[in-house]
């Protein structure tokens, strides 16, 4: 695995540790497995990204939209339920699922 210059892991959740380590076997083919967003980067307001429950990954070196739908339909059929997976324009974006958050609680909420 790759990580982008800069990408901030200090407070990622083992849930998404885990999540990186599952999908390594079917990235390594690609040629480049590269995390370029963790807790750092721009996001929506409501972004799991800010609470180390999402990571993005590098799709440029794929070439092709097909080829990075392929991967995106692997990626899903290895982690299953607990797991979103988005392909976004320029990267494949990865974060908890609403099955998760129902059995887990929402990180995102404060009380």
């Amino acid at each position: 695995m790759q990580v982008k210059e800069g990408v901030n892991f200090d407070g990622i959740q083992p849930v998404m540790l885990r999540a990186m380590a599952e999908i390594d076997p079917i990235m390594r083919p690609t040629g480049e497995f590269c995390v370029t967003s963790a807790l750092d980067g721009k996001h929506g307001p409501n972004s799991f990204h800010y609470v180390g429950c999402a990571f993005d990954l590098r799709t440029r070196h794929l070439g092709s939209k097909e080829k990075v739908e392929e991967l995106a339909r692997k990626i899903r059929g290895v982690l299953g339920d607990h797991y979103d997976v988005v392909v976004e324009k320029d990267h494949i974006h990865i974060e908890v699922s609403p099955h998760w958050v129902s059995k887990n609680g929402d990180p995102r909420r404060i009380d």
